[in-house]
């Protein structure tokens, strides 16, 4: 290239590349997507930020208008704000439509007219009346940022509108609009019943920038003259950026500014020396625009795991190169969405050498350390005073009982008022076929009497809780009357007290699903009531059990898993201490923490598991051989043993 053509070519870092900027570089995704909704397919890109999905989605458009359809993008994030209503958050994309189309339409009037409607239903309407009327083209929509549905409760009815859209709503007119979406969320997240828009819809797989000469050369061309081999350059960059569209326009356009020559035979030497100065030395300061922040924020901020058990996992990672990987572990899924790590040829890996230098395992450590990775028990203590709603699903073998036990008793110590409800234990005698409407009665008149005991209520609240269910002469409505006794009675009797209530074994209502229903709904309308009502706040609720059913993983709650919090480096945190003193007084020639090392990377920290490894460690009269090899064989041959015996 020419000094004054490369004066007019710029790379772009951060933000979408323009349709007119030279340095966008194709990938298998712009084809597949391009065809995709070309053929009418409704399709889905949802991947990591700063992957490129803008950027697609404007290549794409310009495309498919040039070939005469009549295309326009919704930003989610843009229809409403955190404390948007449905009407206002509707009316966002009813606007945004208006405007993309040129539709013309006065809004403040038609929306007036038609406010007899539901939100959903007023969108469906404006499509069905507006838009497939005033638009004779076939109709592209891309819905970027789709992840911000995940902010509301009453953006459920989103995406399965766009749904019945494909099903034809019995008007041949949805046949000509299709759509597509963008987002950093999983389809489970977006859509959790079965018959969601992700089983209609195509996956557009978005990787990275691969090597391919010819197609690598808009990035080519804006190395400056003093780059005597460009192509070999670029190599070196994306041997170093993975093809990470950010990392891979921000390196080019270090290397512009640099001014180094890079002579034949010097390109690996004077990248690696470019990656390191200008990427990875106080990558902090140096991370504009932000991307190395952004990865790193959600991975430690996490609304849906404790970073405990991402970072677990990511050390397993950078451990061991790569690890199977699994699209049902809804921890590898968030892991993946933070873009630090990639599926390649169903193995989860990190997804460069400049996000393994950085994010290295003396971050990890340093992490661990700094945030103080605490107990279990702590850790929900902590989420629920902070106002969270929280569930923690185990096994039964995850000893989910004896965490129970030390709940309570955190709550004790720090003044807590608390309550556990058993389902179980309030008819242990119910059968599946019990769950009619006189069993519900029952059900609820004992939970309240648990609460009344557990919380010391006065008669008054018995009192009301009986005259105002007599009140009803038939089909007492259970649900409102139990969330009105939880709202006029517990909060009212405990106004200066912050209170939990803990539902154990919460599987066991699962066999009727209009109960579990109802008992979802009370907890998830409670959290919603806490947006106009702070009273509301002063009561929170833990779910405990072995599984939530599919669909009632509510936005709002925090994840948290069974397991002790352990770092793998270095695995004496207190829960473990005794048995690490153990191991000294018996095997005194020994490193125990290679042992608990060995230990904890077969069990993966499950409690019982753990323990039963190390009581035949203390039990076993051999002699454990020195050396750390030897240790970590010792303990191979351990858990051999164990699964023989499994066997026989």
């Amino acid at each position: 290239m020419s000094n004054e053509e490369n004066k007019n070519y710029s790379y772009k870092v951060g933000g979408s590349i323009p349709v007119e900027q030279l340095c966008y570089v194709e990938r298998q995704a712009d084809t597949d997507l391009y065809e995709g909704l070309k053929a009418r397919e409704y399709c889905y890109v949802l991947n990591a930020r700063q992957m490129g999905k803008s950027s697609l989605i404007g290549r794409t458009m310009q495309k498919l208008k040039n070939e005469g359809f009549a295309c326009t993008a919704i930003d989610l994030s843009q229809a409403g704000k955190s404390d948007a209503t449905a009407q206002n958050w509707y009316a966002g994309v009813i606007s945004g439509l208006n405007s993309g189309f040129q539709l013309k339409v006065n809004l403040k009037d038609w929306l007036g007219q038609h406010d007899y409607l539901t939100p959903v239903n007023r969108l469906k309407h404006f499509i069905e009346d507006q838009l497939l009327k005033k638009v004779a083209e076939k109709i592209i929509i891309f819905i970027d940022e789709t992840d911000h549905l995940l902010n509301f409760q009453f953006t459920d009815d989103f995406l399965p509108l766009l749904k019945s859209c494909h099903d034809g709503n019995n008007n041949p007119a949805f046949q000509r609009i299709t759509f597509a979406l963008f987002g950093v969320a999983t389809p489970y997240e977006l859509a959790q019943d079965k018959t969601n828009i992700f089983n209609i819809s195509k996956s557009i797989k978005l990787n990275g920038i691969e090597f391919d000469e010819n197609k690598v050369a808009p990035l080519t061309r804006g190395l400056p003259e003093k780059v005597e081999n460009p192509v070999a350059v670029i190599q070196q960059v994306l041997d170093w950026t993975g093809g990470q569209p950010f990392l891979t326009q921000k390196l080019c356009q270090k290397i512009v500014e640099s001014q180094i020559t890079i002579a034949v035979g010097t390109e690996v030497e004077q990248i690696e020396d470019l990656v390191q100065t200008k990427l990875i030395d106080n990558w902090e300061s140096q991370d504009q625009p932000v991307h190395l922040k952004t990865i790193r924020d959600r991975f430690l901020n996490s609304k849906k795991f404790p970073s405990h058990d991402l970072l677990k996992i990511y050390q397993k990672i950078l451990q061991q190169g790569e690890i199977v990987a699994n699209d049902n572990s809804r921890e590898q899924m968030e892991l993946r969405l933070s873009g630090l790590v990639v599926e390649k040829d169903g193995k989860l890996k990190v997804y460069n050498k400049i996000y393994e230098k950085i994010f290295n395992q003396d971050w990890v450590d340093k992490t661990l350390a700094d945030n103080n990775i605490m107990p279990i028990e702590q850790e929900i203590y902590e989420a629920l005073k902070a106002g969270e709603f929280c569930y923690m699903l185990s096994s039964p073998l995850t000893t989910k009982e004896n965490l129970l036990i030390k709940i309570q008793e955190y709550f004790k110590n720090n003044n807590i008022p608390y309550a556990v409800i058993d389902p179980i234990q309030i008819d242990s005698n119910r059968k599946a076929s019990d769950f009619d409407f006189q069993w519900r009665g029952q059900w609820y008149s004992k939970v309240v009497a648990i609460i009344e005991k557990k919380f010391g209520l006065d008669y008054r609240a018995k009192e009301w809780w009986n005259k105002t269910k007599g009140e009803y002469k038939e089909d007492v409505p259970y649900a409102c009357l139990f969330k009105k006794y939880l709202q006029c009675q517990l909060l009212h009797h405990k106004h200066d007290k912050n209170l939990v209530i803990i539902f154990d074994k919460i599987e066991s209502i699962f066999d009727d699903l209009k109960f579990t229903e109802e008992i979802f709904t009370i907890i998830r309308d409670w959290y919603e009531q806490r947006r106009n009502n702070k009273n509301y706040k002063r009561l929170t609720f833990l779910m405990l059990g072995a599984a939530i059913p599919d669909g009632y993983e509510y936005k709002y709650h925090k994840s948290i898993t069974g397991g002790w919090r352990t770092n793998l480096n270095n695995p004496s945190p207190p829960q473990v201490q005794p048995i690490v003193q153990k191991i000294e007084g018996k095997f005194r020639d020994i490193d125990p923490k290679v042992l608990l090392s060995r230990i904890w990377e077969w069990t993966n920290g499950h409690p019982v598991l753990t323990q039963k490894l190390f009581q035949l460690v203390l039990t076993d009269n051999s002699d454990i051989p020195e050396g750390q090899e030897a240790e970590v064989k010792y303990v191979d041959n351990l858990v051999q043993n164990i699964i023989q015996d499994c066997e026989v």
